[in-house]
């Protein structure tokens, strides 16, 4: 019995097979890169979520831990727009932290500036604490609390209106509502968050 001679590949065949495979080639790297890209924005946002978070969570607790007493000097609730342009919000709280060397009230400050070490217009958020009614009130070094911030406002509500400044020469004279607007860049996106936190007409003191 003779043997057929073995048959090979056309030129034909090998060239649709290797189309086929770089078909499929090129749709598992299609999937792998828009896995890869979801995966690098969801860190990107996971980010932002959680810098808002902490931000909100911060600043939400000390608006309503808010005490003024105008029989004590240095007892304050003022924010909106200072002389050098920089959004600002300064408060006396109950609301303290470990570098409050055991004082009960504090004095909070909020400022926000030009971040110097930004490649783009960005602005950061600086923190200062000091303790109120201590005989060495030393203010802590300001520190960033929350960076990449594109856009941010305070609004404050008198129970009628709503006004970006706050600066009663009343010290007992609080706003009901602090709004915060924050808009934090996230890559090549930005992410704009909001809340608003009551101050409590209990803190006021006559």
């Amino acid at each position: 019995m003779v043997s057929s001679p073995s048959r090979g590949f056309t030129l034909v065949e090998v060239l649709i097979a290797v189309t086929i495979t770089s078909f499929l080639l090129m749709a598992v790297y299609g999937i792998f890169t828009s896995v890869s890209q979801a995966k690098g924005r969801l860190d990107t946002d996971g980010q932002g979520y959680h810098q808002a978070r902490i931000l909100f969570d911060r600043m939400g607790r000390e608006i309503r831990g808010t005490y003024v007493n105008s029989a004590a000097e240095g007892t304050l609730f003022t924010g909106g727009t200072n002389s050098q342009g920089n959004l600002y919000l300064n408060l006396t709280t109950t609301a303290n932290t470990p570098q409050s060397e055991g004082a009960a009230i504090v004095m909070v400050s909020y400022e926000l500036l030009d971040d110097q070490e930004s490649e783009t217009p960005r602005k950061i958020l600086i923190r200062r604490e000091t303790p109120r009614f201590q005989t060495t009130s030393k203010t802590t070094e300001g520190a960033p609390i929350a960076t990449g911030i594109e856009e941010m406002t305070l609004s404050f509500y008198d129970g009628q209106d709503w006004f970006t400044t706050w600066d009663d020469d009343d010290s007992t004279n609080l706003p009901q509502r602090v709004s915060i607007f924050l808009k934090i860049a996230m890559g090549d996106r930005s992410i704009p968050f909001r809340s608003a936190f009551e101050v409590p007409v209990i803190q006021a003191r006559q």
